[in-house]
């Protein structure tokens, strides 16, 4: 099966998913413990990854990686891993990510908990301000961090050029102290 086949199967089962929900009147978002979930739509997570062409050995982390979609999404270009706070949102994840066989790996956890330094790429649909997570930034933040959409955006981090896809804008942060 090729890559756009495999995205394919990806975005149907999250559909067939979000379908289930909204039969029983539920939104795929809600508040957990720690934030908000929202979900980042897969078609332009697919062409931001397609567009981006990053090496497959990259490694990357959505932080705050909800249901899994996107990390399922990412596997299919490097090196995937997800983390999330919320329960019953990583008992999803994980089996989504066996039902469809993806490479991904989704992990309980707060942001503290994991060192961003081992990752290339991080990836965030950001549901609060970044200020908590300044120093933790400028510590470990060695390559990109992504931001779907443009809520709560890190001032203090250099922006670099923003990746436009279905006029949604994909805003690419560095480190300045690196």
């Amino acid at each position: 099966m090729n890559r756009e086949e495999q995205f394919q199967r990806i975005k149907k089962a999250y559909q067939e998913r979000d379908n289930a929900l909204l039969t029983q009147g539920l939104l795929p978002m809600r508040s957990t413990d720690k934030g908000f979930w929202g979900v980042s739509n897969l078609d332009d997570v697919y062409a931001f990854f397609e567009k981006k062409q990053f090496p497959s050995t990259s490694t990357f982390l959505d932080l705050g990686s909800g249901d899994g979609r996107v990390v399922c999404v990412a596997s299919l270009f490097v090196d995937a891993k997800g983390i999330e706070y919320d329960p019953e949102l990583v008992a999803i994840s994980q089996e989504m990510i066996g039902v469809l066989q993806s490479t991904g790996i989704c992990e309980q956890g707060d942001f503290f908990t994991i060192d961003f330094s081992l990752f290339d790429i991080l990836y965030s649909y950001a549901d609060q301000r970044w200020e908590p997570f300044k120093e933790k930034l400028f510590a470990e933040l060695r390559g990109e961090l992504y931001l779907y959409h443009q809520t709560y955006q890190p001032d203090f981090l250099s922006k670099q050029k923003i990746t436009w896809i279905n006029q949604i804008p994909i805003f690419c942060y560095t480190n300045p102290k690196k």
